[in-house]
């Protein structure tokens, strides 16, 4: 009895703003994935996916910059590579950003015809995220800024700094002081100076839709 009343949507749980439904094909459970991964962007918690923590997307990004970093490194540094990929949940050896991560790999939807076996990635799915996010929903408070240059692009631009900067050997000697550039303004005017120069490639902006078209 229980089973049924939730299967038709009617537990006591799910009366008034909550209900329940059953998600049918593998679209729906992403669909209703994609959702959930927002909830922080549209309650203006975050405004990006990879700032949004304590999301499975966060986690997804998270493995798959740290995947990144470890191939671009494996051939010169293999233990790093391994330990980069351990400290974000996944396999020393892993083949792919989702080999051994806790999370159910997206690799595993078909999408599109069943005979096709298109596989669902997890960048295809970053990318159907970040575009969903630019959408403002009614009733709904937040959005990703159109200004933010697409999440791919923005990722990548992260792991080629952060690989720029750990493992070069002027790592802390960049400038009077690392960090953002909101982070470098405060310090600025403690210093009673207009400006500090970032000179760390971990800290470059991404650039925006308007300066790369400009």
């Amino acid at each position: 009895m229980r089973s049924a009343a939730w299967s038709e949507g009617r537990s006591r749980s799910g009366r008034g703003r909550y209900h329940s439904a059953i998600l049918l094909d593998q679209t729906a459970v992403i669909a209703c994935l994609a959702y959930i991964d927002l909830n922080p962007i549209r309650a203006k918690i975050a405004d990006r996916p990879e700032h949004s923590k304590y999301t499975s997307a966060y986690r997804r990004i998270r493995a798959r910059n740290r995947h990144r970093a470890a191939e671009k490194i494996k051939a010169r540094k293999p233990q790093e590579a391994e330990r980069l990929l351990i400290k974000a949940g996944l396999h020393k050896n892993a083949k792919h950003s989702e080999d051994g991560l806790w999370l159910t790999p997206l690799m595993k939807c078909i999408v599109g015809e069943p005979l096709a076996n298109k596989r669902f990635t997890a960048d295809d799915y970053l990318t159907l995220l970040d575009a969903t996010g630019r959408l403002l929903k009614q009733g709904k408070r937040g959005v990703i800024p159109a200004e933010l240059a697409p999440i791919l692009q923005r990722l990548d631009l992260s792991v080629d700094a952060w690989l720029a900067t750990m493992l070069g050997w002027r790592m802390f000697a960049l400038g009077a002081a690392l960090g953002h550039c909101a982070a470098r303004a405060t310090e600025a005017t403690r210093r009673g100076l207009r400006w500090l120069r970032n000179r760390c490639p971990l800290f470059i902006e991404p650039p925006t839709k308007q300066s790369a078209s400009a």
